[in-house]
């Protein structure tokens, strides 16, 4: 796990921003790269592999135990109030033991609740289209805004197995979120009503699985994992 402090300004569907990269998990270097406050453990049966040049965090879930990595303890700054989350991975062949698959999850539950706790912090995974499709997704994030939550969902889009994405989401702490696949926009949804920005999460960060509960681990690859905090770039 890498934490860097560097900042760009970057112009996209959502305007001219300010990022900042606070987390960087480079698999070919590790499940902890460089030494930092924010280690992981791996669970279950999920582990760093290698095929050719190529060195990543498999997951290897089965959707009745947790598979996937894991923060050490909860750390606030996995989840500004306006972010951008990036993850590289792949899909391996066959079915996932789960129709949704988490690629982020530091919320838990992916819908509003009664309890606070479960209104903090964001989930990205994929959807399948249908019970039968094998390469057909929909990207989908929740945010929690701490007495509430939102779901959004960008459009239908085709990743064949063994074929690298990358897909990114952004939201910016008021009323607009982008779904980008390999740097092109998804979607865009704008003037989202209700919207806040994010509440620090309550629960660890996973990568490649849920939280807990019902698992749904990705049945691939991930390669690279990245969280920008977003803020407003000076006029």
């Amino acid at each position: 796990m890498k934490t860097i402090i560097a900042s760009a300004l970057v112009l996209c569907g959502m305007g001219l921003f300010a990022e900042t990269l606070v987390a960087h998990w480079d698999f070919s270097k590790g499940i902890n790269p460089l030494k930092d406050s924010i280690r992981m453990n791996i669970r279950g049966k999920s582990a760093i592999a290698k095929e050719g040049k190529d060195v990543f965090l498999r997951i290897n879930g089965d959707g009745k135990t947790a598979a996937g990595i894991i923060t050490k303890g909860i750390h606030k700054k996995l989840t500004p109030a306006s972010f951008r989350a990036e993850v590289t991975f792949r899909l391996g062949k066959g079915f996932s033991p789960s129709t949704n698959q988490f690629l982020l999850d530091s919320k838990y539950v992916p819908y509003p609740h009664k309890q606070a706790v479960h209104n903090k912090g964001f989930i990205l995974y994929l959807a399948r289209a249908t019970r039968t499709s094998a390469d057909k997704y929909y990207p989908v994030a929740t945010i929690g805004f701490g007495t509430t939550s939102l779901s959004l969902t960008g459009k239908l889009f085709t990743l064949p197995a063994g074929k690298k994405c990358t897909l990114s989401f952004s939201w910016n702490g008021k009323d607009t979120a982008e779904f980008k696949v390999d740097g092109v926009v998804n979607s865009t949804h704008k003037n989202v009503k209700n919207g806040a920005p994010v509440a620090p999460a309550h629960y660890p960060m996973c990568i490649g699985d849920r939280y807990s509960g019902d698992f749904s681990p990705v049945n691939g690859d991930i390669f690279e994992v990245k969280v920008f905090d977003l803020t407003a770039a000076k006029k």
